[in-house]
């Protein structure tokens, strides 16, 4: 979720060696400090997910869901014709 966010992995520099090191022991870069119109409730369960303690994380993606849920329009309506991808013709002669 943070790299879709942010187009950037929480640690995107220093060696393999350093990135591991890292992801266990810093915190990285708030998302509201480089996307200011991310809700902070969608932070927030991003922020879970990356938690240090396996214990502080979601146990499981049905706790993600739930979680997500209220952020979720309840009536999303379908993608618009020009939206949906464009099926090849040859797509059609498997059948």
């Amino acid at each position: 979720a943070y790299y879709l966010l942010l187009r950037r992995f929480p640690f995107d520099e220093g060696s393999v060696t350093q990135k591991l090191l890292w992801h266990q022991t810093r915190v990285p870069t708030a998302i509201r400090d480089l996307r200011s119109d991310v809700p902070p409730a969608f932070e927030a369960i991003v922020e879970k997910m990356m938690a240090k303690k396996p214990n502080e994380r979601f146990q499981s993606p049905a706790e993600v869901l739930a979680a997500l849920a209220p952020l979720c329009p309840k009536d999303l309506p379908p993608p618009a014709a020009a939206e949906m991808p464009k099926i090849k013709p040859s797509a059609f002669l498997l059948g």
